[in-house]
């Protein structure tokens, strides 16, 4: 995302130099750059909406890192231990619970 502003921030400063100033644009023309200008807001607002979504991730993570912590400290021999460690793995892939 960063790469792609600084891309448009960079061409953008390349072109300031090449585009007319509006008074020197047809109505047609200004009227279509304002439609373009307008869609791409539309746009913005989309993708910040969602973003501004909840996302399970902070959650998936905390799962994920507690499974390892299991893992590394559970007997896998045992059965009650590696049930429980695949009952975690199991929630984290979406067919169980946490």
């Amino acid at each position: 995302m960063v790469q792609r502003l600084e891309t448009i921030a960079s061409s953008r400063a390349t072109h300031d130099v090449a585009i007319p100033p509006a008074a020197l644009r047809s109505v047609a023309e200004l009227e279509q750059l304002c439609m373009r200008r307008q869609a791409f807001i539309v746009q913005l607002e989309r993708e910040l909406a969602s973003l501004r979504q909840p996302s399970e991730l902070e959650r998936r993570v905390e799962v994920l890192e507690e499974i390892v912590r299991l893992g590394q400290k559970v007997d896998v021999d045992e059965s009650a231990s590696r049930d429980e460690l695949q009952e975690k793995i199991k929630g984290l892939r979406g067919r169980g619970r946490y």
